[in-house]
């Protein structure tokens, strides 16, 4: 005698969860709002767009401006540091001539007294010369440093400038958010108000067009309807 086959039980499918159903219905409302505000904010996103755009330009402009002043700080930097190794250079090499000068002329007076005269005069006129050069070689510094304190205070000036763009800019960006809230509230008042008085809700329904613009009070005055220009046959109360 044969034996019936025996069934395998099949797997259950898997079913959606009511959390996960949930989060599906809400990610459509999500959708369809963000699409709503897309249509409601696209002029005023345009306006924003210019202003945002034209601050960027400043922006740049403040940046490149700040970078070619740093650059220069920084030549300008080197040059005094230049500067600053030559007059050294220079005072050690007055000083190392003035004293061989000094010591071979004091050799010279333990023999020959009268040439120590004349010696010490050139003596004198080479040191004097030499200060003269480190004088106009300070002056010069002092020029340069005169130079990169300036262009230090235009740079903070400029960051300054740059800091306040950035915080005009955020101003800006909050005030599209607050235009895109006004404009969406806007928006939802104007689709309940009658298009008439702007008072009242609308609440009367022209037929066959279906259209509904007015209220009851404002409605009395029209034969055609606003929108389509058809002739109205019927009017009709509705609630939203």
């Amino acid at each position: 005698m044969k034996q019936k086959p025996v069934p395998i039980p099949s797997k259950p499918k898997p079913e959606k969860t009511q959390q996960s159903n949930k989060k599906e219905a809400s990610l459509e409302q999500i959708r369809s709002k963000i699409n709503e505000m897309k249509d409601l904010v696209s002029k005023s996103d345009l306006v924003m767009q210019g202003h945002i755009e034209h601050l960027l330009m400043k922006l740049n402009v403040l940046e490149k401006e700040i970078s070619n002043d740093k650059n220069n700080i920084a030549g300008q930097q080197k040059r005094i540091n230049m500067l600053e190794k030559q007059s050294k250079t220079l005072g050690l090499k007055e000083k190392q001539k003035q004293q061989n000068n000094t010591q071979q002329n004091v050799s010279q007076s333990t023999f020959n007294y009268p040439v120590l005269s004349p010696t010490y005069n050139l003596i004198q006129e080479d040191v004097q010369s030499g200060f003269h050069t480190m004088k106009l070689q300070l002056g010069t510094q002092s020029s340069y440093n005169n130079d990169t304190k300036r262009l230090q205070e235009k740079l903070e000036q400029l960051e300054m400038d740059l800091q306040n763009v950035l915080l005009t800019n955020i101003d800006l960006l909050e005030k599209n958010d607050r235009l895109k809230k006004e404009i969406d509230s806007a928006q939802k008042t104007k689709v309940l108000i009658c298009q008439v008085c702007h008072k009242n809700e609308r609440e009367v329904l022209f037929m066959p067009c279906n259209h509904v613009l007015t209220c009851s009070a404002c409605s009395n005055i029209f034969t055609t309807c606003m929108t389509c220009h058809s002739h109205i046959k019927d009017k009709r109360i509705v609630f939203f």
